[in-house]
């Protein structure tokens, strides 16, 4: 507002009242056009957050997070993209991300035995990640696939943040362990 103010004042020094309406009324335009590209590039970088919480709010594992912690987790989820075929993650593998499908569909399979098909709005991986161990069971794309990935750093702590995650968690891994043999231990799908 200074700076508008001591403009003004030397606009209507040079040019008078008229010259200096005409510029000062162009200015605000001016400067939004200036700083267009970096506002779109704000709102796409927004929407693209909004779509995450969205996708992690209705996740039956994160639901009960308040939306400021589903916030910080949207802030945080990488993006993968693979075509159909493609190996997602394989058995044997270190367990580093916590997977959600956003788009697509992923078999999950064990030595070429399948054992679970995955859609949009489901997760896996999760217990490599709690158990710290290996993953477990094979996940290939069956369609062309959208995830969107959280950290082993960030799901662990969004796990042991909150106690209804935590037991939701617990509780969903403990259910796949039951539902397969114990020599596979299979990352089938997680509910919600």
């Amino acid at each position: 507002m200074a700076a508008g103010a001591l403009a003004a004042e030397r606009l209507l020094a040079l040019f008078g009242l008229r010259t200096a309406l005409v510029v000062v009324g162009l200015m605000l335009p001016g400067l939004a056009l200036a700083s267009w590209r970096m506002l779109a590039a704000v709102d796409r970088d927004v929407s693209s957050r909004d779509g995450d919480a969205r996708l992690l709010q209705f996740h039956g594992i994160f639901s009960p997070l308040v939306m400021s912690a589903i916030d910080h987790l949207a802030a945080t989820m990488g993006r993968e993209e693979y075509r159909a075929g493609e190996t997602i993650i394989r058995k044997g593998d270190f367990g580093d991300r916590y997977l959600l499908i956003e788009s697509g569909t992923v078999e999950i399979v064990d030595d070429g035995t399948l054992l679970a098909v995955l859609g949009a709005h489901e997760g896996f991986g999760e217990l490599a990640l709690l158990d710290d161990a290996p993953r477990n069971a094979t996940a290939i794309a069956r369609s062309d696939v959208c995830v969107r990935t959280l950290r082993r750093e960030d799901f662990l702590a969004a796990v042991r943040s909150h106690g209804q995650v935590h037991e939701a968690v617990h509780t969903a891994a403990a259910q796949r362990r039951r539902e397969t043999p114990a020599t596979s231990g299979p990352e089938t799908p997680t509910p919600g």
